[in-house]
């Protein structure tokens, strides 16, 4: 098997800006397959502080890179490499806050200080957050990213991975040929049992509400 270009090849670096538990896991499996480079959540020592010397041009370095600490930074890595490009992972609101309340509860203690408090209260508002604060942190991200972009489509993908979207959508995206092999669907939580979450997560953040943020992004 050939072994995956360097960081330095000519090709675009690849930011997955998506938040927790919304197919990152899958999205840096992609990657790897389809030969860049990707650091999964990489350390919020660095991220956090703007350190970005791991997405480097040296021949060792990654050229991608998913999940919080990325999707924490999008902004700043679009200025640090310019013509990078960038694919947002989203779900539905009900089921997205259902996992990924469950995945904070798995956490120890100490995975909220640090760093890793900085990144977490930038995107959620509090290193603990609260259903409610999950959602709103969520519904502000895509609105972020949505007016970030909006005179610059062509740099970002909206992909929904637990839809069923995969090697079509982000090969297009990325000029490359669609390789003979599954998408990758891992770290999938379907449910997540006895999880309380607020009224307003019981209605989704589909498909038309979507539209409507990224519609409001390009209206300024």
């Amino acid at each position: 098997m050939s072994q995956p270009p360097t960081a330095s090849s000519e090709r675009p670096r690849v930011f997955g800006i998506g938040l927790n538990r919304t197919g990152t896991t899958s999205l840096d499996a992609a990657l790897w397959r389809l030969g860049w480079r990707s650091a999964h959540n990489p350390p919020a020592e660095r991220m956090a502080r703007g350190d970005f010397g791991l997405f480097s041009t040296d021949d060792d370095a990654y050229n991608a890179g998913t999940d919080v600490s990325v999707a924490a930074c999008y902004r700043e890595l679009d200025e640090a490499f310019p013509g990078s490009r960038f694919v947002l992972t989203v779900r539905d609101a009900e089921d997205w806050l259902r996992s990924v309340v469950s995945h904070f509860a798995k956490l120890p203690k100490w995975s909220g200080e640090g760093d890793w408090r900085a990144i977490r209260e930038r995107v959620y508002s509090s290193p603990w957050p609260t259903p409610e604060q999950f959602l709103e942190g969520y519904r502000a991200h895509l609105i972020g990213v949505a007016h970030h972009f909006r005179e610059r489509p062509d740099d970002l993908l909206v992909m929904n991975i637990s839809t069923g979207e995969g090697w079509e959508k982000l090969c297009a995206f990325l000029r490359v040929p669609i390789p003979d092999i599954d998408f990758p669907n891992t770290n999938r939580s379907d449910r997540a049992d006895g999880v309380g979450h607020p009224e307003e997560a019981s209605k989704p953040l589909g498909a038309s509400e979507l539209r409507a943020v990224f519609a409001r992004a390009q209206q300024g």
